[in-house]
């Protein structure tokens, strides 16, 4: 006799422990695996490996680290098997400041694009789009930076403050030394970020991060002529994103 098909759903701890997963709809007696997948590197950026199981229905607790992640679950009596649909989650720790969060977020849909010919571990987060951080990489190899770049706020009517804040994203490569016809790549990757973060119907501000309700794109230059200089080419894009915070809270 076939097992029902499981349905997953996943919260968040908040506190740095990880998540906890209920499991609906398995059938009795079922053994019930939660399996994970880390997402920071690709659409799904790492081998899903199980973590933690139970029979029948209800919660199996998570122990994994802050970040984003994909999790489904197989439910089988041992001669036949159903499995869940997969789903996204994230796990945060309270402390980590919205701004921080926020650029993780970025980050984390970039890396989720699947760019032509770009390495996704080649996605970081710096201070500055020009720092120490070059060291890890193998000189001229493209890099996309991750950076928060300034924040404000204004109050608005509804007794809350409305925060802004601006992440730049810096593509830098080494420069085809071509003044006149550059690279296809290296463009495509800028529109191909822009387009992720335009807003469209039925979709997340910023995946990840319900507390962003909006999220803006603002142009900055195609190149940067003092890298150009150096043999680099440089481009910019700065992603706004807007969330609302209640009065005298942390």
């Amino acid at each position: 006799m076939p097992v029902a098909t499981p349905t997953l759903t996943i919260a968040d701890n908040a506190n740095g422990t990880g998540a906890v997963a209920t499991i609906a709809g398995a059938t009795a007696g079922t053994t019930n695996t939660v399996y994970c997948a880390a997402w920071d590197g690709g659409f799904i950026g790492a081998v899903f490996a199980s973590y933690g199981s139970r029979t029948s229905s209800g919660t199996v607790a998570l122990a994994v680290a802050n970040g984003y992640w994909w999790a489904y679950v197989v439910s089988t009596d041992g001669a036949t098997t159903a499995v869940s649909l997969v789903s996204g989650f994230r796990a945060t720790a309270e402390t980590l400041a919205m701004f921080e969060q926020a650029a993780n977020g970025v980050k984390a849909l970039i890396s989720g694009l699947s760019l032509a010919t770009f390495d996704p571990t080649h996605i970081i987060t710096a201070k500055l789009p020009w720092d120490q951080a070059f060291s890890w990489a193998v000189p001229k190899t493209p890099a996309i930076i991750v950076n928060v770049l300034a924040d404000s706020n204004k109050l608005i009517n509804t007794g809350q403050n409305e925060w802004q804040f601006d992440i730049l994203v810096t593509i830098w490569r080494a420069s085809n030394d071509n003044l006149i016809a550059p690279d296809g790549n290296h463009l495509l990757w800028r529109q191909q970020i822009a387009s992720a973060f335009l807003p469209a119907a039925g979709r997340a501000a910023l995946p990840g991060v319900t507390e962003v309700h909006n999220v803006e794109v603002i142009t900055g230059p195609v190149y940067e002529v003092g890298m150009f200089k150096s043999g680099y080419d440089c481009e910019q894009l700065t992603i706004r994103c807007y969330y609302r915070r209640n009065r005298g809270l942390t």
